[in-house]
């Protein structure tokens, strides 16, 4: 199984009770965490310890414990990763302009579809064009002195 290609940026939170991700958003770098969730891998381990705690099995469940650890854990990730994907794809726009995908509450323009870096808003235009006026009045104002 192929893993699904996303965001730009995921963080892995996961321990080793269970996984948990953080997705976040190509331009601001705001981010969404998946659910938890927890490893059956960990919990049959975790029998399988304490089984040998009391020494009944006398074929090494420790390593058996650590075996069945390893071989089950990657699938099982791999698996709480493309839930989370899923679970997160919710969460974001993808603009299909330059094809980043978005978080909604800051980067993306909701009346015409695309992210803010292709279709700024009117008001952030003129804020920024504003901005950029009062600088280059202040730099003549240095450069006649």
């Amino acid at each position: 199984m192929a893993l699904t290609v996303f965001v730009k940026n995921v963080q892995d939170l996961s321990d080793d009770g269970g996984f948990k991700f953080k997705f976040c958003c190509d331009r601001c770098q705001n981010g969404v965490e998946s659910q938890y969730v927890a490893s059956k891998a960990n919990l049959l381990k975790t029998a399988v310890q304490a089984f040998s705690i009391f020494r009944w099995a006398g074929w090494g469940a420790e390593r058996a414990a650590e075996g069945l650890d390893r071989g089950l854990r990657g699938k099982e990730r791999d698996a709480a990763y493309e839930t989370a994907v899923h679970e997160a794809m919710a969460h974001f726009h993808k603009c299909a302009a330059c094809g980043q995908w978005v978080c909604p509450e800051h980067c993306w323009n909701e009346p015409f579809g695309l992210c803010e870096a292709c279709a700024p808003s009117a008001q952030e235009a003129a804020s920024k064009r504003a901005a950029e006026r009062v600088r280059d009045r202040a730099v003549e104002a240095v450069e006649r002195q």
